[in-house]
């Protein structure tokens, strides 16, 4: 039963982000499968395609702080394939990810992700 709470919420939050795409003028294309490592395809203004995959992320972690600007963290995991693949070394573009309880989105070139998951 989780499965499906997690691809009815996956599903919702990838529609969203087609919603604020469009609103900014860019054009994203849904695949006709369901891919194993990313969600949509984003073209910009220039014509540039950009392969993305959108998570969310809805609770904090509290960080102890190493300098003095410890807090509260989102932890995430950039992977596929269930957890199989990690993004970095993947043919995604960009790493998205939405935060429900602060309506934020948080859009990451996989290209500066450094390891499996991403605090």
């Amino acid at each position: 039963m989780g499965d499906k709470r997690n691809k009815k919420k996956g599903f919702m939050y990838e529609s969203l982000f087609v919603y604020e795409s469009m609103a900014h003028g860019l054009v994203p294309h849904s695949p006709h499968e369901d891919p194993d490592c990313h969600d949509l395809v984003v073209m910009g203004d220039s014509g540039n395609l950009n392969i993305v995959q959108v998570k969310s992320v809805k609770f904090k972690c509290w960080q102890e702080p190493k300098t003095k600007t410890g807090g509260f963290k989102y932890n995430i995991k950039a992977t596929c394939r269930n957890g199989k693949i990690s993004l970095k070394d993947s043919y995604v573009d960009i790493l998205v990810i939405y935060t429900p309880n602060e309506g934020e989105w948080y859009i990451i070139p996989t290209c500066f992700i450094e390891s499996s998951s991403i605090s």
